[in-house]
């Protein structure tokens, strides 16, 4: 599980706050490199505006199904980022999005 607290200190109007899994797979040969960046998971944390100053639990469990653990070899290259994506009410313009990346190195526990 994932599991900590994130506290609004200054912020405008916040629509929601989500904590996403983001999966990023690397090809690279000679001739070329790609990425493909998808969503694999996403926990709302916040929806509407919070108290500022007020911590919220984070709390969520990776499905076993979506996650496996980050691998790396010369051609090929699986990892995985912890996004907090923060949405702000904009007014009439709608709202307007900010993020903040953190890697993730996922490895199996043999129990």
């Amino acid at each position: 599980p994932i599991e900590g607290e994130i506290e609004i200190l200054s912020a405008p109007p916040i629509e929601k706050v989500e904590l996403q899994v983001v999966r990023k797979e690397i090809i690279t040969v000679p001739e070329l490199r790609m990425e493909i960046v998808s969503e694999a998971q996403c926990c709302e944390v916040i929806v509407g505006n919070v108290e500022r100053s007020l911590p919220v639990p984070i709390y969520c469990l990776l499905q076993k199904f979506v996650v496996c653990p980050s691998l790396e070899t010369s051609k090929f290259k699986l990892e995985f980022i912890l996004r907090f994506l923060i949405k702000y009410k904009d007014g009439v313009a709608g709202t307007r999005e900010h993020y903040h990346d953190i890697p993730l190195c996922l490895k199996r526990i043999m129990v």
